[in-house]
């Protein structure tokens, strides 16, 4: 047996004495109680020295709330004046047919209303892909690392495809 394996053989021993050598000197530095010889003076200069400062009392003083604002006063309806006369230009009804004129209509402009693109989801003839399916699988370029991390899924590819047959979206 090797000097190497029987230190590791011993590791726990060592390590179990060397942390009871470390918890006893710490216990004993604890322990022994330290004096120092004479007495210990303090000495306190005016500039520390606490000084009692008077502080005068104050009163506190509860204002008034401030006043509340004047009830709304109630305004009299102001009344027509029977007396005041209105001269209108209406013929008499019982001489004949009254022709009043109309203003002119405005002039009807059909609402116009924005085209939308219909997208249908089922058509005929469905596109097909240039070259196929493999032509599309061989010009994905799968990214290294999500490769070296064996990162797998499956990808849904929409788009929408004009009367042209270019794809717009």
């Amino acid at each position: 047996m090797s000097e190497q394996t029987a230190l590791r053989r011993r590791y726990p021993l060592f390590l179990q004495a060397g942390l009871m050598l470390a918890l006893a000197l710490s216990v004993t530095a604890f322990s022994v109680p330290f004096h120092f010889g004479g007495d210990v003076a303090v000495l306190v200069t005016e500039d520390e020295a606490i000084r009692p400062v008077e502080i005068e009392v104050t009163e506190q003083r509860d204002e008034p709330p401030p006043p509340k604002p004047p009830a709304p006063v109630e305004v009299p309806d102001e009344k027509i004046e029977l007396e005041t006369v209105v001269d209108i230009d209406i013929p008499d009804v019982r001489t004949g047919p009254a022709t009043i004129p109309l203003p002119p209509a405005p002039p009807a402009e059909p609402p116009v209303e924005p085209e939308e693109d219909v997208i249908f989801v089922v058509v005929e003839n469905p596109p097909e892909l240039i070259g196929g399916l493999e032509g599309l699988q061989s010009r994905i370029q799968y990214p290294e690392m999500a490769r070296r991390a064996g990162i797998e899924g499956t990808v849904f590819v929409q788009f929408v495809v004009d009367e042209n047959g270019n794809v717009v979206n």
